[in-house]
């Protein structure tokens, strides 16, 4: 018979009981592989086995975390390890957890050992919890309360669910800054995203504490005195105090500010590359001017970019001050190594399953096997951005290994859904109720074409147009475009005299790259026209434009394009200037001439303040008029906001506007983020001024004829087309103008 022995009972025993392992068998593994207990154990056949070695074989098999039991016994000369294991994880859930991301979570814990198909620990569960209360507290959130369930799946299983009560975040009660003397207060708090006071604060969290935020907020206040001459300021310390019953916080920072300093001198060193007169242009500092740290950037930042052009990939500038602390001066010393130059073997693309590599390829500006420049890589960028194709593009530069003279241009995109298909229904203060339906494709088939075939069904028109455009006809980038469209109008629901028209048309497109910004383009359309007089009498000018007529149109837009975005630009211009003529062959004989410019200022992280001017003119020839349905209306929606639609203008003996042939009109809107909806891209807000006017044929173009208006308006480009409230105060008014104060438009433009 076999002699047993438990060496757990034996580990105090005397010395003569170890004995000689003759064989090792292991017991009670299921999901782990006997030979990974092996490999863990440190005890080999043939080793001699007493209570210390016992000892140490016992932690080294618990400290793998694999299991909840672990036993030696000896069977003669045979080592018997008996272990349980520990149940594995089957399912983590989440119960009232909305502030943080699960994803996020889930990363988290998977770095303490604990996700799905893991081996559960209860070391590992009680870390996570700690983790997801130190995530929440980090946003503001210190009542948040974190219960882990564990619950038996089986016989090896655990199901563990976290049940999460987060609470409300604590509210900013008290910012106080202490070490300031040159800025008050108030001035130094608005650098902050957070506050303690400003109105309405509850609407856009500012009042909410979060430390990453307080950070920022740190780095703003830096920044503010640093860009003032305040070379030395420092942060010494920021605490953070909670109340007792966790609901509010109150910050003190102490700073010293420290003296300011003014610029004694500028200077270049090092190897330039290029002659330093072509370098002082890029530096926005002259001797004299207070100390800035941010216009000591920019012009670190376009040196380089500067020298990059050259070649020079990987070119260093770094700023040196020299300080006089007496004179309270610092010369700054702009130390350049160029490194070496550096030609690009090969652009990658990855991400595009779907869009053609070609269609990428066309917009790059840095070519390969070129010389390396900074400002065409940057501007391939930007023209792969403004293809509308993908949510995240990404260009990185690494070196090819083995060489010193080479780069790689690897491109990482992220696609977006380029096709949208939309039925709905909208109301506008013009149109009265609207049917849309559109189908449209901006990436047909991946090749860049795009495709559009659009119905709309209002109260004034009836529109149907189909439209397919090639943007690069040619590898010049010649674009080829065709519509086909049908129109019908009837101006019963509008202020101006009435009538009918029903308008067919089919036209050809050609556009003409002329530099990186500038367009050119020709369009030409055969139209047919068959118009109808409504209740009100016409003069004789107008009907002479009454009944069917065809009409031969060519126009020209030249446009210079410099936006950062065709969607929501932030930054840039965008001018056209626009020449359309009436030729002969058809039944009318005109010429209409527009100009309009718009510029883009980014101001503050995500708000933007857009300028614009329109001017058009009207003229016939040929001893013939202009068709009274081609004339200049303004007032309403997409023009002076505040004013009736299409109100603005010379008037017929009866009141009705009957528009005119020169346009004024001029609009500024500052847009911003809606308070706590900054991460919907969709929506925002804006504050609006317009200003504009329509002069008819015998009129003198004057100022004093123009009215205005001020006001607050919504957008939000939802997914059924762009929907817009706007509420405008007129300010500069006649009598008799017919008002408007609120004006939306939904499902469509107008």
């Amino acid at each position: 018979m076999s002699t047993v022995v438990v060496l757990i009972g034996v580990l105090v025993a005397p010395a003569a009981s170890a004995f000689t392992v003759d064989a090792i068998e292991i017991r009670g593994t299921g999901r782990i592989e006997k030979g990974t207990v092996r490999n863990y154990l440190p005890v080999e056949v043939g080793d001699e086995l007493g209570a210390a070695a016992a000892r140490r074989a016992i932690h080294s098999l618990y400290d793998t975390g694999f299991f909840r039991d672990v036993r030696l016994l000896r069977e003669n000369g045979t080592l018997v390890v008996e272990v349980v294991e520990k149940p594995v994880v089957t399912e983590i859930t989440f119960e009232g957890l909305e502030q943080l991301k699960e994803e996020q979570v889930r990363k988290a814990f998977k770095s303490f050992g604990l996700e799905d198909r893991k081996m559960f620990s209860r070391s590992a569960l009680r870390r996570a919890t700690l983790e997801l209360e130190r995530q929440y507290n980090a946003q503001g959130y210190y009542a948040v309360q974190v219960n882990a369930e564990t619950k038996s799946a089986g016989e090896d299983g655990v199901r563990i669910a976290f049940k999460i009560q987060e609470g409300e975040p604590a509210k900013i009660a008290q910012i106080e800054i202490v070490g300031n003397q040159r800025f008050s207060d108030e001035l130094l708090k608005d650098q902050f995203s957070l506050t303690d006071s400003a109105a309405f604060a509850f609407l856009s969290g500012k009042d909410q504490y979060a430390r990453q935020r307080l950070m920022g907020d740190l780095e703003s206040l830096r920044s503010y005195y640093m860009d003032r001459g305040h070379l030395n300021f420092q942060i010494d310390s920021s605490q953070v105090q909670l109340s007792p019953n966790r609901q509010h916080v109150f910050v003190t920072i102490n700073i010293t500010e420290g003296d300011k300093y003014r610029v004694k001198g500028l200077s270049f060193t090092g190897n330039t590359v290029v002659p330093e007169e072509e370098l002082w242009p890029l530096v926005p500092m002259e001797e004299g001017e207070l100390f800035s740290r941010s216009q000591v950037q920019k012009s670190v930042e376009a040196v380089s970019r500067r020298i990059g052009d050259e070649g020079f990939a990987f070119a260093n500038v770094t700023p040196v001050p020299d300080v006089d602390e007496e004179a309270n001066t610092v010369e700054l010393a702009f130390r350049v190594s160029p490194g070496r130059r550096v030609t690009v073997r090969r652009i990658r693309i990855e991400g595009n399953s779907r869009t053609q590599d070609r269609v990428i390829r066309r917009e790059f500006r840095q070519m390969e096997s070129a010389r390396y420049q900074t400002s065409k890589i940057q501007r391939s960028k930007e023209r792969i951005n403004r293809l509308g194709y993908f949510e995240g593009v990404n260009l990185e530069t690494p070196s090819v290994p083995g060489s010193d003279q080479a780069v790689d241009l690897n491109l990482s995109v992220k696609e977006r859904p380029t096709g949208q298909f939309s039925v709905g229904v909208g109301y506008s203060d013009v149109e009265g109720l609207l049917f849309t339906s559109s189908i449209k494709q901006n990436n047909l088939f991946g090749s860049g074409q795009r495709l559009s075939l659009q119905a709309d069904v209002g109260g004034v028109n009836q529109t149907f147009n189909l439209s397919l455009t090639e943007p690069y006809f040619t590898v010049d980038g010649i674009s080829l475009g065709a519509d086909v469209y049908y129109t019908q109008r009837d101006t019963d629901r509008l202020t101006l005299f009435r009538y009918s028209q029903d308008r067919a048309g089919l036209a050809g497109r050609l556009g003409f790259p002329l530099s990186e910004y500038w367009r050119d383009s020709l369009r030409l359309a055969f139209e047919q026209t068959d118009t109808k007089s409504g209740t009100l009498e016409l003069g004789s000018q107008e009907e002479e434009f009454l009944g069917r007529q065809d009409h031969i149109l060519l126009r020209n837009t030249l446009t210079y394009d410099s936006r950062d975005s065709t969607i929501f630009p932030r930054d840039g211009w965008k001018n056209i200037l626009r020449t359309e003529v009436a030729l002969p062959g058809g039944d009318t004989r005109y010429f209409n001439l527009g100009a309009e410019s718009h510029v883009y200022f980014p101001v503050f992280s995500a708000s933007t303040i857009t300028l614009g001017l329109q001017v058009g003119r009207l003229e016939g020839y040929n001893g013939q008029a202009v068709p009274f349905y081609e004339r200049f209306y303004l007032g309403g929606a997409r023009s002076v906001r505040g004013f009736e639609t299409y109100s603005l203008g010379p008037e017929d003996a009866d009141g009705d506007p009957v528009g005119g042939v020169t346009k004024l009109q001029g609009n500024t809107e500052f847009i911003f983020p809606i308070p706590g909806a900054q991460t919907a891209r969709g929506i925002r807000g804006a504050v609006f001024a317009d200003t504009g006017w329509v002069y008819g044929d015998d009129e003198s173009i004057t100022s004093d004829k123009l009215r205005a208006s001020m006001g607050i308006g919504f957008r939000w480009f939802s997914p059924m087309g762009p929907l817009r409230f706007d509420y405008a105060w007129p300010v500069v008014t006649k009598p008799g103008d017919e008002l408007q104060r609120f004006q939306f438009t939904i499902g469509t433009q107008i």
